[in-house]
């Protein structure tokens, strides 16, 4: 496996197609691919193993985690909401899914599952600032945050169109990033 990967994977995926779906072929096949930075097929194989056991929560973050890094936001979404549908406490998953209604463009899906991390029914304006405050901090630390920050800064200038001084002026910063 370390020295010629490509046999290994030759040799696992004789096994699989022979022997149906093990667990410990399926880790060894998901190990190379990583290593070679191959993560279309990591994603394969991953799914495969969520065959095996299909409420593996571990896997499925691993999963969904993969599919963030390939911006495949959809499919981390469905993930990520399978997860929460059974446990609704994974405060970690709760986060990530608000990070992907952001990246959406679901300002209002993010708004509200944000309030529930925070044990809120709803935020008010001044919250929805701080949220996107939050995302605008980040920015020098995560690329992605400046996408999101904007999407939170014009939904609440949509929503508020009253009071959008503040968010005017974050909203420009942000443009001149």
């Amino acid at each position: 496996q370390t020295n010629m990967p490509a046999n290994a994977l030759s040799v696992y995926e004789k096994i699989t197609t022979k022997i149906g779906y093990d667990f410990d072929v399926l880790n060894k096949m998901y190990e190379i691919y990583i290593a070679n930075k191959d993560y279309p097929k990591a994603s394969d194989v991953l799914e495969s193993m969520l065959k095996i056991d299909p409420f593996n929560a571990n896997i499925k973050k691993i999963l969904a985690n993969l599919y963030l890094n390939n911006k495949d936001y959809d499919k981390a979404r469905v993930i990520y909401e399978s997860i929460l549908s059974l446990d609704h406490t994974e405060k970690e998953v709760q986060n990530e899914l608000v990070k992907i209604y952001f990246q959406l463009n679901e300002n209002d899906k993010a708004f509200d599952n944000f309030s529930k991390v925070l044990g809120k029914d709803s935020l008010n304006f001044l919250e929805k600032v701080q949220v996107g405050e939050l995302y605008f901090n980040l920015i020098a630390q995560d690329k992605s945050a400046k996408e999101i920050s904007k999407n939170i800064f014009v939904g609440i200038n949509r929503e508020y169109p009253d009071d959008v001084s503040y968010t005017h002026l974050t909203l420009t910063t942000i443009y001149s990033l």
